[in-house]
């Protein structure tokens, strides 16, 4: 439930790869802001030697969501000396995990509703927000794993390859192919 963006540099080497600078960080920034709802820990339950600093001004907006992002109200006791010791050894402590630079020691953000700690999954929060708006243009394929994406003759994405039930078919896009993966079978 760890919730921590990318570098900079390595988006920057993405948008090298591809010839696109629109895939640089400050490109996805808007998106990233837009799609994650910010909520600071409770400084009443949470140790005080495990205090989060505000994040960066430019990592989060108040109008943001689906998403929940937070910081649990509890912090193993390992975690409340990590920061102290790594300071120690000459590791800087940072504003956030989210800000496009990761060079430096914080607790990381997680994907926790702050209200009852339970997860926010992509599930729960931008699935369920979809289905909420009543949209016509969303179709959801269960037991459904992409195999391959397709691409034209450039780098334009026009379809992927799926497996479904023992069978395997092509869907097309219309308009724009959007890869979201997670760490397992997704």
């Amino acid at each position: 439930m760890v919730y921590q963006r990318g570098t900079a540099g390595s988006y920057s080497q993405w948008a090298s790869a591809v010839g696109d600078d629109s895939y640089k960080f400050q490109s996805f920034l808007p998106y990233f802001r837009k799609s994650a709802h910010y909520t600071a820990p409770n400084v009443h339950i949470r140790a005080a030697n495990a205090s989060v600093p505000s994040p960066n001004s430019t990592a989060y907006i108040a109008t943001g969501g689906p998403l929940e992002v937070s910081h649990a109200n509890w912090a193993m006791p390992f975690s409340s000396w990590a920061l102290p010791a790594l300071a120690e050894v000459g590791i800087s402590a940072i504003s956030d995990l989210n800000s496009g630079n990761l060079l430096g020691v914080q607790y990381s953000a997680t994907s926790i509703k702050p209200d009852d700690q339970t997860r926010s999954s992509s599930e729960s929060s931008f699935l369920q927000a979809a289905f909420a708006s009543h949209r016509t243009n969303l179709k959801v394929y269960t037991q459904t794993m992409v195999k391959q994406i397709l691409f034209n003759g450039n780098k334009t994405a026009t379809g992927i390859r799926v497996s479904s039930y023992g069978s395997e078919y092509i869907i097309s896009a219309n308009n724009e192919v959007i890869l979201s993966g997670g760490a397992v079978s997704t």
